[in-house]
C-alpha cells in the first residue's frame, strides 16, 4: 500500500502500550495524525515522549496494540520500504567513525541506491541543496567526529530531510542549537512541511516554540495521554499545572497570536493583574 492509498491518517496508533520488565511506560495510546499536518509531542522528563516516538518509527515493537502508516502495520515494512515512508532524527546521534558531514548527509539517498549501486550525480545534488538550506554545506569535508554537538545535529537533520519522505519524525531537533540556529531549523523545517505536504512529528522541551510552529500537541504526562489538540486548548494554566507542577502565565504573542507560556518563580508573588491581557 503506498502512501496515497489511504485519505487522511499519516499516522494511527491504536492501544499502543510498551513497558519494560513491570514498567509500563506508554499506556494505551490512541492517536490518529493527518497529512500533512506539524505535531509536538511534550510533556516532562521520563513522560514517554521519546518512547512513543520509538514505537511509531518500529525502533520498538509495542507489547500491544498497533501502529498504522499510512493504514499499514508498520511492522510489516521492510526497513527499506520504511526507509521510503518516514526519517528519523534521533536525539544526541554519535557516530564515532571518521565519515565526512557530506557522507552522512548523503546515507539519507540509501533507500533510492540498489544493493551493489552507488550515489548518482542527482544524489548529491540533493544533498548540496539540503546541506545549504540546513548551513552545513562549509561542513561537508569536516569528519563528524570534529563537529560540535550542534552542528552535528544539523548534519543529522539534513540526512533527514534529504532522505525524502512523507513522514519526518524528529526527537528534539533543537536541543542542541543555540537561539539562532533553533529558530532558523524550526522555519526550515516549518518551510520544507508546508512546500513538501509532508507530516512531521516532533519531540519538544520548548513550549513556546511548539505553540508557535505546531498545529497540533500531544501532552503526554507518566505514559498517558493528558490531552491533545490545537495549542491554545492544550496549552493551559490548568492543564500546564497539572502535568509540570509549575504555575504559569498564559499571554498571546504580540506578533502571532500564538499562546506564550510565562512560568511564575516560587521566589516572589507577583501581581498577575498588572500584565497586559
Amino acid at each position: 500500500m503506498s502512501s496515497k492509498d489511504n485519505p487522511r491518517f499519516s499516522i494511527e496508533v491504536k492501544e499502543l502500550n510498551w513497558q519494560i520488565g513491570n514498567a509500563r511506560i506508554l499506556k494505551d495510546i490512541g492517536l490518529q495524525l493527518d497529512k500533512n499536518s506539524f505535531v509536538g509531542i511534550i510533556g516532562p522528563n521520563g513522560s514517554g515522549k521519546t518512547t512513543l516516538l520509538r514505537n511509531i518509527s518500529s525502533w520498538y515493537k509495542p507489547d500491544a496494540g498497533t501502529v498504522l502508516i499510512h493504514g499499514r502495520d508498520v511492522l510489516s515494512y521492510t526497513s527499506r520500504a520504511l526507509a521510503h515512508e518516514m526519517a528519523f532524527v534521533t536525539q544526541n546521534a554519535r557516530i564515532e567513525f571518521e565519515f565526512t558531514a557530506m557522507d552522512i548527509v548523503l546515507m539519507g539517498r540509501s533507500p533510492y541506491i540498489s544493493r551493489f549501486g552507488s550515489e548518482t550525480q542527482e544524489d548529491i545534488e540533493k544533498s548540496r541543496k539540503i546541506m545549504e538550506l540546513t548551513k552545513t554545506w562549509e561542513l561537508k569535508d569536516r569528519s563528524v567526529t570534529t563537529l560540535s554537538a550542534g552542528e552535528m545535529q544539523r548534519v543529522m537533520i539534513a540526512r533527514a530531510l534529504v532522505q525524502d519522505t512523507p513522514i519526518l519524525l524528529m526527537d528534539e531537533p533543537i536541543s542542541n542549537l543555540d537561539i539562532n540556529h533553533q529558530i532558523q531549523i524550526m522555519d526550515l523545517i516549518k518551510g520544507y512541511q508546508r512546500e513538501k505536504g509532508v507530516t512531521v512529528v516532533m519531540v519538544l522541551h520548548d513550549l513556546n516554540i511548539a505553540a508557535q510552529y505546531c498545529e497540533k500537541l500531544i501532552l503526554l504526562n507518566r505514559g498517558e495521554i493528558f490531552c491533545s489538540g490545537e495549542p491554545e486548548s492544550v496549552l493551559t494554566r490548568d492543564n500546564i499545572r497539572a502535568v509540570y507542577g509549575i504555575d504559569v502565565h498564559i499571554m498571546g504573542n504580540p506578533l502571532n497570536g500564538h499562546p506564550m507560556v510565562v512560568p511564575i518563580s516560587t521566589l516572589g508573588n507577583p501581581d498577575l493583574s498588572k500584565i497586559d491581557k
